[in-house]
């Protein structure tokens, strides 16, 4: 199985490298912290239940939203493997650049201010859930390769 180099060129978020601390619900005992699928503990014999644990995490779209909470938009994002704090709509064609036949194009500035704009009124949520959440300013538009 070979690896293919792919070029997009469009609106991609991008976050800051690093790690941030999330709450998860476990279900499993609260007094073993252990998880479990079982009604009873298999440790202390006491009723499972659900609890909340925290993870430490890569800043991630992934892990900082829930992204079937946002309805303003529909379709994925991909993170290629090695860049995980990078996300980008690998369904809308709306914020690339050129189309899949256009070999030569001119990146013009006027298009690219037309675009994030687009994708600030698209994602306008998503943005505003990921600012309340400290990360602020993570919007751009550029290229990115990445092989998959």
């Amino acid at each position: 199985m070979g690896m293919d180099l792919y070029t997009f060129i469009g609106v991609y978020f991008e976050l800051p490298k690093g790690e941030i601390l999330i709450d998860k619900t476990i279900t499993g005992c609260k007094k073993c912290k252990t998880t479990s699928s079982k009604k009873f503990c298999e440790n202390c014999g006491n009723k499972i239940g659900s609890y909340e644990k925290k993870f430490k995490v890569d800043i991630t779209l992934e892990n900082l939203i829930d992204i079937d909470e946002f309805s303003d938009f529909d379709g994925t994002f991909t993170s290629p493997e090695y860049l995980p704090n990078i996300s980008f709509s690998n369904s809308d064609d709306d914020f690339r650049f050129f189309s899949e036949d256009e070999i030569v194009f001119n990146i013009d500035p006027k298009v690219v201010e037309e675009k994030l704009e687009k994708a600030r009124n698209k994602y306008a949520s998503l943005l505003e859930t990921l600012k309340e959440k400290g990360f602020d300013d993570v919007l751009k538009y550029g290229v990115i390769f990445y092989y998959a």
